[in-house]
This record gives structure tokens, C-alpha cells and sequence, in this order.
């Protein structure tokens, strides 16, 4: 279900989007569709061998970021920027154990 519902989000944002993101909204609806349905689901089961964490904080981490970075249009410069403020972001949470207020 939730596959489908990121297809049809994607198959809604594909026509706003300049034809050159194309890619990366499709590659990143690809992924979100992988870590959605192979969390638990044979024959990867993520969460059972160690890679369930991971694959949350990509979908949650730099993978969100990066969605809203293709969905605001700014251009592809833009993904470094966005991946970097993910990581700090996480860096953060990680020593302080609390989001930055």
C-alpha cells in the first residue's frame, strides 16, 4: 500500500518537475518503495539482519530532505547542500541526544 501510495504521489509531482530531476524523483521513489517494502518483507528483511536502522534513517534523513529538495525545484547544485544540512542534522541529534530547537 504504501508503495503505491508513493507511486501515485510520484506520477502527481513528475509533470511539476523540470524534466531534468526527472531521474532523481523516480530513483528516490524507487528507493523509498525498496526501504518501505523490504523492511520486514523476505527476501532482504532489513530490520532482521542488522540494516532495519539504516535504512530508516536514509528514508527519514537524507532521503526526505532530498524529496523536498526535488519537489522545491532549485536544481541539482542544491542536492549537496541538502545532504550536507541531513548529516549535520543527524550529527547533532546524535552527540546531543535531542533535536536542535
Amino acid at each position: 500500500r504504501i508503495a503505491i501510495m508513493a507511486l501515485a504521489g510520484t506520477i502527481a509531482l513528475t509533470p511539476l518537475i523540470d524534466k531534468m530531476l526527472w531521474p532523481y524523483l523516480w530513483g528516490l521513489y524507487l528507493l523509498s518503495a525498496f526501504f518501505s517494502k523490504y523492511y520486514t518483507a523476505p527476501p532482504f528483511k532489513l530490520a532482521y539482519r542488522g540494516w532495519g536502522e539504516v535504512s530508516v534513517w536514509f528514508a527519514f534523513g537524507p532521503m526526505a530532505i532530498l524529496i523536498a529538495v526535488v519537489e522545491s525545484k532549485p536544481g541539482i547544485a542544491s542536492f549537496g547542500l541538502a545532504v550536507d544540512a541531513s548529516y549535520r542534522a543527524q550529527y547533532f541529534i546524535s552527540i546531543t541526544g535531542r533535536p536542535d530547537d
